[in-house]
């Protein structure tokens, strides 16, 4: 992959990672959950995965080639 290609798409990871925590955590603020400790838990397992996969794409010193 083109390390351009590399940098949007990592960029596009971050942004979606932070946009689905915001909804979660807004979402919870305006219904109330039945299972809040599992959608935080499942929440911030997804976010922390697509964070960690969009810094490492984003890397410019990144072995993933």
């Amino acid at each position: 992959m083109k390390r351009e290609t590399k940098k949007k798409t990592g960029e596009w990871l971050m942004d979606v990672s932070k946009y689905m925590i915001t909804a979660v955590l807004i979402s919870s603020f305006f219904k109330d959950l039945e299972n809040k400790l599992t959608v935080y838990i499942v929440s911030s397992v997804c976010f922390a995965l697509l964070l960690t996969a969009g810094m490492v794409m984003f890397d410019k010193n990144s072995k993933i080639q």
